[in-house]
């Protein structure tokens, strides 16, 4: 049991226009006179339920009253709670403030009378008795501060400007004070608040309290959303090559970057992708996950198979796996097939073989051949040789002469140039120390 009781004090709001209001009453802690709180309630002016924006005041409406009070300096009270009724003693409701000292009940009918107490509790759920009551009636009539426009509700993203404005009429100087929950926000005092570049810790309700020479009022709390925002990916990482059979995790993504620090992961790392280049999903993770969302980018994965792996993606094309096997009866066996661009087992193709021209060095003429390979053919050798009958063929210093490779082109020339009515040849050989 929290042995230090709340003691409350009731606070009427300009009393010259309620002259039958109780004065200020201080009642101390029943059992530590030198330790008490302060309870004081303002009567709020108000309007009718959501809906009816911009509406003149109505005594018959549901009405507000601000509860406030002294923090209980005792590290044992973790938070208070607000009781109140419409008889002494019975109190038919209740809030719980946490560890705010002030909060704003709605529920009070003009001219109602009312009873409340208030309550300190632990961590542990033990609770304090009541406080010395206080009674008011809930008159609205006794501030002259009315809102013409309200905070309204508004939702943005991480980084856009949030504002928040209110319009309020009343006699004398207007003083402006922002709250967020309930809490005072240091330097918003105008009648417009603005919130640049929010975060989503800047969610949650906003109201204004308006006060002059009468009193003070709240405005309508408006509520802030602040959704997160998606990053701009500003390069998209590389991946490395993988084999045949590998899943895209052992594909390692490298050199990505976006507007925040974050990660790059394969949308679907289980996933082994077929030979060749293709384009594969990668999501971005925002170091941030509060504030941004992922965000999606293609990354070419590059697979380079083995023979064997390679026939397999073609569903065994009918038995004829053997390297010199022609299943589709193109006249390019298999090997070839695989080793060229574009090369499919179960598909005739003549179009993927090498492609014969004349080449010429400003004076003499050469046959070559260009052949379009497969980058991502592994385990094969390919090999232009040349002849003059046929029958011998060479390659090499003194038969061919390699004019330029990359890893998916190959163009060779004859070392001997065509000349007169002599009859020059040349031919892929591929070659595989595979099965």
């Amino acid at each position: 049991m929290i042995r230090k009781l709340v003691s409350l004090q009731l606070l009427f709001v300009n009393p010259i226009k309620n002259p039958n209001l109780t004065t200020l009453q201080h009642l101390r802690d029943v059992f530590e006179p030198r330790r008490f709180a302060l309870l004081a309630v303002v009567c709020l002016l108000t309007m009718p339920l959501a809906g009816i924006a911009n509406a003149a005041p109505s005594g018959d409406g549901l009405g507000r009253a601000r509860f406030s009070w002294d923090a209980v300096p005792d590290p044992v009270v973790s938070g208070y709670k607000v009781h109140w009724g419409t008889a002494s003693g019975v109190y038919t409701h209740k809030e719980d403030a946490a560890n705010a000292t002030e909060l704003i009940v709605t529920g009070f009918s003009e001219g109602g009378e009312y009873f409340a107490a208030v309550t300190a509790y632990s961590a542990t759920g033990e609770e304090s008795a009541y406080s010395t009551e206080i009674s008011f009636v809930y008159d609205i009539s006794s501030t002259t501060i009315t809102f013409t426009s309200q905070p309204q509700a508004q939702a943005v993203t991480v980084g856009q400007t949030a504002t928040f404005s209110v319009v309020a009429t009343g006699s004398g100087t207007l003083t402006y004070q922002w709250q967020k929950g309930g809490a005072a926000i240091d330097g918003a005092t105008a009648a417009t608040f603005s919130i640049v570049s929010p975060v989503a810790a800047d969610a949650g309700s906003y109201a204004v309290l308006v006060a002059n020479a009468d009193g003070s009022m709240a405005s309508d709390a408006a509520a802030l959303i602040v959704n997160p925002a998606t990053p701009s990916i500003i390069a998209v990482p590389l991946a490395a090559t993988i084999s045949f059979g590998q899943p895209l995790a052992d594909a390692t993504l490298s050199g990505g970057t976006a507007t925040v620090p974050g990660t790059f992961a394969f949308a679907s790392p289980a996933f082994a992708p077929t030979a060749g280049t293709t384009l594969h999903a990668v999501i971005f993770t925002p170091s941030d996950t509060e504030n941004y969302r992922t965000a999606a980018a293609e990354v070419g994965v590059t697979v380079a198979a083995n023979f064997a792996s390679w026939l397999s993606g073609y569903g065994g094309v009918g038995g004829q796996t053997a390297p010199t096997d022609d299943p589709d009866g193109d006249g390019v066996v298999n090997l070839v097939e695989y080793a060229l661009a574009g090369g499919d087992p179960g598909r005739s193709n003549s179009g993927i073989l090498p492609v014969v021209s004349i080449m010429t060095d400003g004076i003499l003429d050469y046959l070559a051949l260009t052949v379009q390979k497969d980058p991502t053919a592994t385990g094969i050798n390919c090999l232009v040789e040349a002849s003059g009958d046929l029958l011998d063929w060479s390659a090499g210093p003194g038969h061919t002469v390699i004019v330029s490779e990359t890893a998916d082109t190959l163009i060779v020339r004859d070392h001997t140039p065509v000349s007169g009515s002599s009859s020059r040849f040349l031919r892929l050989k591929v070659a595989s120390g595979q099965p």
